[in-house]
């Protein structure tokens, strides 16, 4: 997730992901800056189904401080080997 850390922020922003019977939920601080060089910081890691559409939704309810987002990457993560 990129976004622009500062004080004035929220520090329990709720990020969803919903597809089929799938929920997941991540809470991001976003205080805290970015790994240095990097333009994203990793929020968690969720497998995604082929052929299921999913949405991601960020809202700013319940939390204090300011929310920005500049953008979501999703990435491929490799299978742990057997």
């Amino acid at each position: 997730m990129a976004y622009s850390a500062h004080e004035t922020r929220t520090t329990r922003l709720p990020v969803t992901i919903i597809g089929a019977d799938t929920e997941q939920r991540f809470t991001v601080d976003q205080t805290k800056p970015l790994p240095v060089g990097e333009a994203f910081r990793p929020i968690g890691s969720l497998r995604l189904r082929q052929g299921v559409e999913y949405t991601l939704t960020v809202t700013n309810q319940d939390t204090k401080g300011f929310v920005i987002v500049d953008a979501f990457q999703l990435l491929p993560v490799a299978a742990p080997a057997k």
